[in-house]
Formats: structure tokens, sequence, C-alpha cells
């Protein structure tokens, strides 16, 4: 017997994030995305283009951002960009 949903990858990860700009998702075709600032310092989510602080979906700490095709929204196909407020942040990451 197989497991359902096998085939479907799933990542689960914390990607670190520092004070200049990171790839935190390569693009892909994504049924939901849900990342979350597990640090103390405010992160700035970018998509399709390198990060700049403060310009664009912030995260603040404990902040998240999420998006579902079971919710109703078409999550972003294109790479997302984070950069943080400064050294030592780290973001949740699940997506697939």
């Amino acid at each position: 017997m197989v497991a359902p949903n096998v085939s479907e990858p799933v990542t689960n990860d914390a990607p670190q994030v520092g004070a200049s700009s990171v790839l935190v998702s390569r693009a892909r075709v994504r049924q939901e995305i849900f990342l979350t600032n597990t640090g103390a310092t405010v992160i700035t989510l970018s998509i399709g283009t390198p990060a700049v602080a403060n310009a664009g979906i912030v995260l603040y700490p404990s902040g998240f951002w999420f998006s579902s095709v079971s919710a109703g929204y078409l999550p972003p196909q294109q790479d997302i960009y984070a950069i943080g407020s400064g050294a030592g942040g780290s973001l949740g990451r699940t997506e697939r």
C-alpha cells in the first residue's frame, strides 16, 4: 500500500537571513508556501527580484506569510528572496 501524497515534494527548512539579499526558495510550481520569521531581526521578502530592506513583504519577529491554492490564492512561481535588518536572522520555510 502506498501512503497518500508520497510523490508530492515537501520542503521544510530554516534558511539563514542576514543583511544581504539571499535566495530562500527557487522558482517552481507551488501548491502552498509558508514562511515564518523565527529570528529576532525584521525580514523583508521579495518575489522575483533580490530583496531590499523594508520594501516588500515585511515580517517582524514571529510574523509569517502564507499563500495556498487551497485558500484560494495562487502562490508565486518565481524565486523568493529575503533580507534581514541585521545579521543572524532565520526564516522557517515549508512549501510544496
